[in-house]
């Protein structure tokens, strides 16, 4: 079972086009994003400070992707701040049962904007919206998605929910994603950062990922909408 480490009274998803490297095509890609105020789950035998050194410098928290609450626009952000500082299971069988408890850890409060990637827990509707903008995401393996549960972070190995092209169904590989500089969503230009999208979501999340990718690079540079 896994279980959750990541929650948040609201999120974000962001979509762009990218291209195959097994085919060639473009096809689309989808990520989660989550805005200041969200939480992370710290196990206490494996603290881990959440610091800038994933992603790049942090942008103006005006023209973050969130602040928490509050609606729509609030939820999303104008750009306030400078662009450019550098900076096949059924249904109810793959919804997320996502219930609190103790654990062996503290929830932290992340100031800034993050990405989660090596998903190994999605609350349905949050499936269904990623499928609205890229269809082809799934699980990597056949093996049904796991529950979800609070508690410890998941392994990077475990099945998880992954971007597939649209063409010939190979898998995106989220460490090239979310990890390598110009891979799909670490962007190293504004140019780059431009042809991502970013759709607010008012509605509260709780998920498992084995990957998180605080404060990318240029975030305030994607596009809002």
């Amino acid at each position: 079972m896994s279980e959750v480490n990541y929650r948040s009274p609201s999120y974000g998803v962001a979509y762009m086009q990218g291209i195959c490297a097994q085919c060639g095509a473009s096809t689309r890609l989808v990520a989660l994003v989550l805005p200041p105020g969200h939480e992370v789950f710290e196990p206490e035998d494996e603290p881990e400070a959440r610091e800038e050194s994933t992603g790049g410098a942090r942008g103006d928290s005006d023209a973050a992707l969130g602040n928490g609450g509050g609606d729509r626009d609030a939820a999303i952000g104008n750009g306030g701040g400078a662009c450019g500082d550098g900076g096949g299971a059924r249904a109810e069988e793959r919804e997320a049962r996502c219930a609190e408890g103790d654990g062996d850890g503290v929830w932290s409060v992340a100031t800034g904007n993050a990405f989660l990637f090596f998903l190994e827990c999605i609350p349905e509707p949050v499936l269904q919206r990623m499928h609205a903008y890229a269809p082809a995401y799934r699980l990597n393996s056949p093996a049904e998605a796991p529950l979800c549960e609070a508690g410890a972070s998941a392994a990077d190995d475990a099945p998880h929910w992954a971007n597939h092209c649209d063409a010939c169904g190979g898998a995106f590989d989220d460490d090239q994603l979310f990890g390598e500089p110009g891979g799909g969503f670490l962007p190293t230009s504004e140019a780059e950062a431009r042809l991502i999208q970013l759709v607010p979501v008012n509605e509260p999340l709780e998920a498992g990922a084995g990957g998180y990718a605080y404060e990318p690079q240029y975030f305030d540079c994607m596009r809002r909408g």
